[in-house]
């Protein structure tokens, strides 16, 4: 109850990227019914590699496999793997898979 009476009162701090976010969400959430959000365009969200290893990642190829592939190392994978999620809001490869179908990525 103490905590609640903090943010109440005092509201609560937060960084510059974390109001972006929120507001960003908000705004999303925010539109009317009959407004229909334009749906993602994977170029947009996403560099080119990161575009190219959800593509590899979508046909199945493990880090090391999509690593020969792009002739980078399967570290290097991981870390664009990573920032994949992140910006898709996902949080495993089949959320991703599933997205990139849902949107027609792929």
């Amino acid at each position: 109850e103490a905590i609640t009476n903090a943010v109440e009162l005092n509201g609560v701090p937060m960084s510059p990227a974390i109001a972006r976010k929120t507001l960003q969400w908000m705004r999303n959430t925010s539109r009317p019914a009959n407004q229909s959000q334009a749906e993602p365009v994977a170029n947009e969200i996403l560099s080119d590699r990161e575009t190219d290893i959800l593509k590899l990642i979508v046909e199945g190829l493990d880090y090391k496999k999509i690593a020969e592939r792009l002739f980078i190392s399967p570290l290097t994978v991981r870390t664009h793997t990573s920032k994949i999620y992140e910006k898709l809001h996902v949080n495993s490869k089949a959320q991703a898979i599933q997205m990139a179908h849902k949107y027609k990525w792929v």
